[in-house]
Formats: C-alpha cells, sequence, structure tokens
C-alpha cells in the first residue's frame, strides 16, 4: 500500500483510490474493506472520498470497469459487440 499512498499528491483522488481499492479487493477481498480504509491507505479525509464515490458499490464499479478496460487493452480487442463508455 505504501506505493499507492506515494503515488497520490492530491492531484488525482479519483484514480488513486481506483487503484487502492483494486489492491484492497486483491488482498482482502470485495466485503474486507471500506472507503475509509481506502482513505486511510491515502491519508485522506473519508469524506475525500464521496466527493468521488456515492458508496462503495460505485467504487467497485470502477474498479471492476477499470479491470475491464485494462484487459481488453492487454488482449487488443474489444469481445464482440462490447463498448467502453466513460461517463463522470
Amino acid at each position: 500500500m505504501t506505493d499507492a499512498k506515494a503515488a497520490y499528491h492530491h492531484g488525482d483522488l479519483r484514480n488513486a483510490l481506483v487503484e487502492t481499492a483494486t489492491e484492497l479487493v486483491r488482498t482482502s477481498g470485495a466485503e474486507g474493506f471500506s472507503l475509509r480504509d481506502a482513505a486511510r491507505t491515502l491519508g485522506v479525509s473519508a469524506n475525500a472520498t464521496y466527493r468521488h464515490f456515492d458508496s462503495k458499490s460505485a467504487l467497485l464499479t470502477a474498479v471492476a470497469s477499470a479491470d475491464y478496460v485494462h484487459s481488453v487493452n492487454i488482449g487488443g480487442a474489444h469481445p464482440q459487440g462490447a463498448s467502453v463508455q466513460w461517463r463522470n
């Protein structure tokens, strides 16, 4: 987790939360972490997470989406009929 904290410099909290949550899911499982855990790991207040994600479920959706995009980029092609659209 030190890398996630070191990489975050009060710039892109949304992506820092997604990266941190991804690591927390890998180590603790989807049920084993909270928004507070992600905030604590990054050294920000728990309330700061809610500026980007309404809930743990919203953060997990972003983690899954990022993982999907990463998988597609590695594979080099979208699964048939799939498209990726970003919404902020």
